[in-house]
């Protein structure tokens, strides 16, 4: 946030009214108090709190909070599920899709006929049940697999970070009826894939918390894999119950270099939506999913006829790879850009996007020359996934 900045402020600070001078009592504009109401209320939820009206010691507690937790030992990204950049409910069928950030899901891993839901759930201000949870990830299925069970799980770059060492995989769970649920352990590059024997956990319908710890072999012992491929990463999944109706919830995974699991690392919400910003990031708002009907999103002039030179935009975070980065109407329309000619305008269709990098979105190329006198709207989303 910045001081005030209104042309009754004195020296940018707030001042009485002075009837001598004829000075008026400074005003206070709305986007000034929203700005000091959005950093006060995104420290709270930064540690973990749920923002409460009747808790006047709040801030301290947040504060406190936050300047006791060290340095995190959690090599899982968004491991409390607190950052959803692509919606809160997704269809599941045997294709993965990404739902919270880092976290990957599928109703039949096998590419049978099963299907599942996917949804973003809160849990209710001041919950004891998980210490500390905000939200947690609620998976059903919607139909049996008749191949392969459904899975959650998410990639960890880096293999030598966990490679001939002891990682321990914690996480809290509880599903609608008793089941058994795998945790598997995967190192995974370009060219090969190792995995470890899975180990099996009973959940129970009481949320509770789990842990299981693998011997991670060397790379040395696992030649076809290497430390520098720009794909190597580790993969830690956990294989659904297959029977329809069975409701599996998950909150607070964590991994770490350590023989057994310590208590929850929870890192600031803004630290962790940048983290996450390194394999996918958007230029709608954070609450908006991708393709939401929006009149906002980034504007500017059309250069060289079918060039959209100044779309292009640097990434908020750099990306690890490349990204695939598409760009939509802001009614949601893929694959195009809005020019804004009055009225409703028309669509543009993009043949390509070009110039793209690890730092910058590129821009795109129109299929065809359009009348450079006018502005173009349009939203991107930028995917650099493992």
């Amino acid at each position: 946030m910045d001081r005030i900045n209104h042309p009754t402020a004195v020296d940018r600070r707030f001042a009485d009214a002075d009837p001598v001078s004829g000075r008026e009592a400074t005003v206070i504009p709305p986007e000034h108090m929203n700005a000091v109401q959005e950093e006060l209320v995104r420290t709270i939820e930064g540690a973990g709190l749920a923002p409460d009206a009747a808790n006047e010691g709040q801030l301290l507690e947040a504060i406190q909070s936050l300047a006791t937790t060290t340095s995190s030992s959690n090599l899982a990204i968004n491991g409390g599920l607190r950052v959803w950049q692509r919606g809160t409910s997704f269809a599941l069928a045997a294709a993965p899709l990404y739902t919270a950030d880092r976290f990957e899901a599928a109703a039949d891993s096998a590419g049978g006929a099963g299907t599942a839901n996917v949804t973003r759930q809160l849990f209710a201000s001041g919950q004891t049940d998980v210490p500390g949870a905000v939200q947690f990830l609620r998976y059903e299925q919607l139909v049996a697999p008749n191949g392969g069970g459904g899975f959650i799980r998410t990639k960890l770059e880096e293999l030598a970070r966990t490679a001939g060492r002891s990682v321990t995989v914690s996480f809290w769970a509880r599903a609608s009826a008793s089941s058994t649920v795998a945790v598997g352990f995967a190192q995974v590059d370009s060219n090969d894939d190792v995995g470890l024997d899975p180990q099996d956990v009973a959940v129970g319908t009481d949320w509770a918390r789990f842990s299981v710890t693998f011997d991670v072999p060397s790379l040395a012992d696992s030649p076809g894999l290497s430390a520098t491929d720009e794909n190597g990463h580790v993969r830690v999944s956990l294989a659904m119950p297959t029977d329809s109706g069975v409701i599996f919830e998950l909150a607070q995974l964590q991994v770490e270099v350590a023989a057994e699991a310590s208590g929850f690392q929870l890192r600031p919400l803004a630290l962790e939506e940048l983290l996450c910003q390194r394999y996918y990031e958007k230029s709608y708002r954070m609450s908006f999913a991708p393709g939401s009907p929006t009149r906002g999103g980034i504007a500017s002039a059309f250069v060289n006829g079918d060039e959209l030179t100044t779309l292009d935009r640097r990434f908020r975070v750099p990306k690890r790879a490349i990204p695939t980065i598409t760009y939509r109407t802001p009614d949601g329309t893929g694959g195009r850009v809005l020019f804004d000619s009055g009225g409703a305008g028309s669509s543009l269709v993009i043949a390509q996007v070009v110039q793209t990098s690890p730092a910058s979105t590129g821009y795109p190329r129109l299929t065809a020359p359009a009348d450079s006198s006018a502005p173009v709207i349009a939203h991107w989303t930028a995917d650099a996934e493992l």
